[in-house]
């Protein structure tokens, strides 16, 4: 995650960045899931997409899909460790 800080030092705002892994509600329930795709513009060589694009996992970190149909950024594939069942099932690369 990245910390930037806007307006006061003491209110730090987290932007999450490809490669996260993060926790989320959907639908009133906590899922967790790995960030593939930002809207926001990054200067370190990460894409920007036309949506924010998430894959749920589950515990043990397996996709709970079955395919993934956004393009995934290339930039993941030096990223180790439960990623790489994401990329296995990934269509398509950025």
């Amino acid at each position: 995650l990245h910390f930037t800080y806007c307006g006061f030092p003491a209110l730090p705002h987290l932007f999450p960045s490809p490669g996260d892994k993060v926790l989320l509600a959907v639908a009133g329930q906590k899922k967790k899931g790995w960030i593939v795709g930002c809207r926001m513009p990054s200067k370190d060589g990460w894409p920007r997409f036309e949506s924010n694009n998430v894959v749920l996992i589950d515990d043990e970190g397996n996709p709970l899909g079955s395919r993934i149909l956004v393009p995934i950024p290339a930039k993941l594939r030096s990223l180790k460790g439960d990623i790489t069942k994401i990329l296995s099932i990934a269509t398509s690369f950025v």
